[in-house]
């Protein structure tokens, strides 16, 4: 059997600039991540390097089928049924009632929705079965939902419109029975959309970074939803621009938790977290007859990192202090100090700022007989530890602020790559999982010693001693070589690899 192919850093970067060039994605630091989803493509393809796959892609070009599996296999397609539900609490509370008003005031009963970045078709469908719901077509109301992807296979996927049973699980039981019917049994067993609700949607393709702009229309709300966090900031105001122009005069620009619109100078939607209407500050009076948008609250300030200056933590001498080492995770609702030391290890600070509740671990990515998919798996488990205790314990996932730290390069006898990858794991977990990084401090080569607060969700971070490296190298290496067992069981649809 010949040997897998591998991706250089010449390649990777190569492979990188043309997916941007292509489609306006940024990749940072994500080689494992390329390696992984293109490696099979390039055993399909019998080609035998990284660089013949290049060749080819520059070859047959951006019209080419081949330019279509590369967009497709780098491309995140994380989705789900009522994901991020006040967005969808925001439409059924607000933007439904403002359209019934505008309707009885006008006559005119035509919804105009959008889905970019639609994925395999969960967001623009959960639309459509809302709109069914409040503005069903038997009391005259005319709805069409765009549902846009620059993914081929995704949308061939939505327009089939059959989801596993743990896919549907988070509609609620009386819109899936309503909506959806089983077919198949066992292993094979699907629910397919019903056509009430999938007419409503017509799919296409799109690429954001496009010129012309592929779409044209007013839209009473853009759902553009974690899809603007994977551009750099240049492009994001380009589509911000394009997708401006497309709301209606009183309707939303919808985007997901970590991708503030504040900078661009869209005003928000009152309290509405990730809702904006763009067009309000222009306004003299709605056009619609509803009440004006009460001005957004000011936010709570987020978690701050203060280094430590002294041997000690600066903080009062009641509060417990839980010392964690490699492997471990803690969370708790107790007010109390979390510390732990890192070399080339990385450990996530998870807090919730409304519950009250915070956790730490340490981690590293282990050589799992050279198995990068497995490697990221141990990493996915060690987040998922940390993020489920912390959800036991009553906070919520669309809370939760991240600080990182560690990644350093202290350890001389693993190889140079090793922190690098563990501190890129952490930040595209976080980013991919839409959990704000507010704080980081990876790399460098000092060991670090952090102490998180968890009454107060603040970080206390030192350098300290290279005094301490030699036991600290050794749990580290141990961890980095020794094949990992099999992870406890957990849900493999929430890998993101």
């Amino acid at each position: 059997m010949n040997p897998a192919p591998q991706l250089g850093p010449r390649e990777y970067a190569q492979l990188a600039a043309l997916l941007s060039r292509w489609t306006g994605i940024k990749l940072h630091g994500r080689e494992h991540m390329m390696l992984g989803r293109l490696q099979p493509r390039l055993r399909q393809l019998r080609l035998s390097s990284f660089s013949a796959y290049l060749k080819l892609l520059e070859k047959t070009g951006r019209g080419g089928d081949e330019a279509q599996h590369f967009i497709n296999a780098l491309t995140t397609n994380k989705t789900a049924f009522f994901r991020e539900a006040h967005h969808f609490e925001f439409l059924v509370q607000r933007l439904f009632p403002e359209l019934r008003a505008h309707a009885a005031a006008t006559g005119k009963q035509s919804v105009r929705l959008w889905s970019a970045g639609c994925s395999s078709g969960a967001e623009p469908y959960t639309l459509a079965i809302l709109a069914q719901e409040h503005l069903p077509a038997a009391q005259g109301w005319n709805v069409r939902i765009l549902a846009t992807d620059v993914d081929t296979n995704v949308l061939a996927e939505a327009e089939h419109a059959v989801y596993d049973a743990d896919q549907v699980e988070a509609v609620p039981a009386e819109l899936r029975e309503r909506y959806f019917v089983c077919e198949g049994e066992g292993d094979d067993a699907g629910f397919k959309l019903q056509r009430t609700a999938s007419a409503l949607v017509r799919f296409a393709q799109a690429n954001l970074i496009a010129a012309p702009f592929p779409v044209r229309g007013c839209f009473d709300a853009i759902f553009c939803r974690n899809v603007l966090i994977y551009f750099d900031r240049a492009t994001q105001q380009r589509i911000v621009g394009e997708l401006v122009r497309c709301v209606a005069g009183t309707g939303y620009l919808v985007v997901g938790h970590s991708e503030s619109m504040v900078a661009l100078g869209l005003p928000r939607a009152a309290e509405a977290v990730g809702v904006y209407r763009p067009h309000a500050v222009h306004e003299a009076a709605p056009a619609r007859t509803a009440a004006a948008p009460a001005p957004a609250p000011t936010p709570a300030p987020r978690p701050q990192l203060a280094p430590i200056r002294s041997r000690r933590p600066p903080a009062p001498a009641s509060l417990p202090i839980k010392r964690i080492v490699l492997g471990e995770w803690y969370a708790t609702g107790e007010s109390m100090l979390i510390g732990t030391l890192l070399g080339s290890c990385v450990s996530a600070c998870l807090f919730d700022p409304v519950q009250r509740v915070a956790g730490m671990n340490h981690f590293m990515l282990p050589r799992v007989l050279d198995d990068t998919e497995g490697s990221a798996r141990f990493g996915i488990h060690a987040m998922e530890l940390l993020i489920n205790g912390l959800m036991r314990l009553g906070a919520e996932r669309r809370n939760l602020r991240a600080m990182a730290f560690g990644a350093g390069a202290v350890n001389r006898a693993l190889a140079s790559r090793v922190a690098s990858v563990n501190g890129e794991f952490v930040r595209d977990f976080l980013q991919r999982e839409h959990i704000p990084l507010t704080v980081e401090r990876l790399g460098g080569d000092k060991p670090r010693e952090v102490y998180l607060r968890t009454d107060t969700g603040e970080a206390f971070v030192r350098c300290v001693a290279k005094s301490v490296l030699l036991p600290l190298s050794q749990r580290e290496l141990l961890a980095y070589t020794k094949p990992a067992d099999e992870p406890t069981p957990f849900d493999p649809a929430d890998a993101l690899f």
